[in-house]
């Protein structure tokens, strides 16, 4: 079975898909109910709830968000996607931030993400 058929890599492509589409109640629905979202630059664990304010906010915030230099390598628990995150603000300010995420799945959904950035990479959104 190559990567591209491993079922782990079909519901991260699929949460990416999700989330560049901007269809937020989409993606969010790929989390488990117990899901956790760890984020290094904080050290905060958010709930799905809290995780899915994220997702719809970035939705919301940006347009031609896309994920750039997408890599992702399936593991035995999940899945590590490397990518760079790429967008405009609806002012027409560009921003990109690499990232990357250690995914854990739990059956069909997501039930726990570890992810790396920089958040001043994406200061324009916050403006």
């Amino acid at each position: 079975m190559s990567d591209q058929e491993h079922p782990n890599i079909r519901l991260a492509r699929r949460f990416v898909a999700a989330i560049v589409d901007g269809d937020a109640d989409a993606a969010v629905s790929m989390y488990a109910d117990d899901c956790v979202v760890w984020r290094n630059f904080d050290g905060r664990e958010l709930s799905k709830r809290s995780a899915g304010k994220v997702v719809h906010f970035l939705v919301g915030a940006t347009q031609g968000l896309n994920y750039g230099d997408l890599k992702i390598v399936a593991t035995p628990t999940g899945y590590v996607q490397q990518h760079v995150l790429r967008g405009m603000t609806k002012s027409g300010e560009a921003f990109e931030a690499p990232a990357c995420l250690v995914v854990t799945l739990s059956g069909e959904r997501i039930s726990r993400i570890d992810e790396y950035l920089d958040p001043s990479q994406l200061a324009p959104l916050m403006k």
